[in-house]
């Protein structure tokens, strides 16, 4: 199939800059070649839906494995080193009260008519790292924001 790719990508345009004149049979050809890759790309498209749903479900398993205290922080397998990896993600609760209390709080930057949840996230994820040993998280924040955790398995390729 590689091959076949490239033999229709590395197909040169006209050099000479003039137009060419396509028969029907060149037409036919084309279209042949055309509808073959759409239904490479469809049969491709739906493998890699199948591969992610069966991803997902190994994830969850890892999940299970990886959030246990016995189990070590991280592995190398199959040229990859897997690790639990946390995303933290915040929005503000309903209504007006949540966002005055933000803005009162020195927000007023992220907090505007619409909730800019992304940057919302990443003030949170950093207020929580600097958090002194033993502080919690302030009453106000617990209040107004929704926080929602959400872990997944990190691979990366392994470097030699």
């Amino acid at each position: 199939m590689k091959d076949e790719m490239e033999q229709v990508l590395g197909e040169e345009p006209n050099q000479q800059g003039k137009a060419e004149t396509l028969t029907a049979d060149d037409y036919n050809k084309i279209a042949t070649q055309y509808s073959k890759l759409v239904g490479k790309i469809q049969d491709m498209e739906l493998d890699i839906k199948l591969l992610k749903l069966r991803r997902d479900q190994l994830q969850d398993k890892l999940l299970e494995y990886f959030t246990d205290p016995d189990s070590p922080s991280k592995m190398t397998i199959a040229g990859r080193t897997l690790s639990l990896r946390r995303e933290v993600w915040v929005s503000l609760n309903p209504g007006t009260t949540a966002i005055r209390s933000a803005r009162a709080h020195g927000l007023k930057d992220l907090v505007k008519t619409t909730i800019n949840t992304q940057s919302l996230s990443g003030w949170y994820r950093e207020m929580e790292k600097q958090l002194e040993d033993g502080k919690s998280i302030p009453k106000w924040v617990e209040n107004n924001m929704k926080v929602s955790e959400k872990f997944k398995i990190a691979a990366r390729k392994v470097t030699k």
